[in-house]
């Protein structure tokens, strides 16, 4: 199902794209704006691991490194709160708010070493072999009756929270990425948009 935009949402993102500042390096639209390229850096920090991203960060700031001069740059870090910077060729500016970025992916203390493919067939009942496979590895097969019931019991416990955490993060994201695209409808001609997520 397409995921509802509020008006809470627009607002947010188009303050999250920065795309009207009164800064001398930003072009409000494409009319009369200087030749290059209009690209922008949309980092989808609520998918990238809490405290992680810095190796694609790196490898976005040499991206930038290799543009031309009048390329101008933008940097969107969503969901907000996040690094904002409206189109501009100060590339610098562009290079120092990608290395303060950061993950903010959730995460919350397992007792079950689960990944999302194992939790989703957990979950959704929708691969038995793989699940059993995760339970036996997590659980083990010499358990008493009792304590057995228990584990099975909290090991689709933990499947069903992470399958919602990760229901959740993305629905953030995309709502927050469908904000950002709608809001450049505001500049004329051919964007580049380079979406930068785990």
């Amino acid at each position: 199902r397409r995921p509802v935009l509020t008006q809470a949402d627009r607002q947010k993102a188009a303050a999250a794209a920065n795309l009207v500042q009164q800064d001398p390096y930003v072009a409000v639209n494409n009319k009369g704006a200087p030749p290059g390229r209009l690209i922008l850096l949309l980092i989808d920090q609520g998918n990238i691991q809490a405290g992680g991203g810095r190796m694609m960060m790196h490898q976005a700031r040499r991206f930038v490194e290799q543009l031309q001069p009048e390329d101008r740059v933008g940097v969107a870090a969503v969901p907000p709160p996040g690094e904002m910077v409206a189109f501009t060729n100060d590339h610098d500016k562009v290079r120092e708010a990608l290395m303060r970025v950061q993950g903010r992916a959730s995460s919350f203390r397992r007792r079950f070493n689960l990944s999302l493919t194992e939790a989703l067939a957990i979950y959704q009942n929708s691969d038995a072999r793989l699940a059993f496979e995760a339970f036996r590895r997590e659980c083990g097969l010499n358990l008493s009756p009792f304590e057995m019931e228990r584990c099975e019991r909290e090991f689709e416990q933990e499947a069903a929270e992470i399958v919602s955490e990760m229901r959740r993060q993305a629905g953030d994201s995309i709502r927050a990425i469908r904000g950002v695209l709608e809001s450049l409808a505001a500049f004329e001609g051919p964007k580049q948009v380079i979406l930068i997520s785990e």
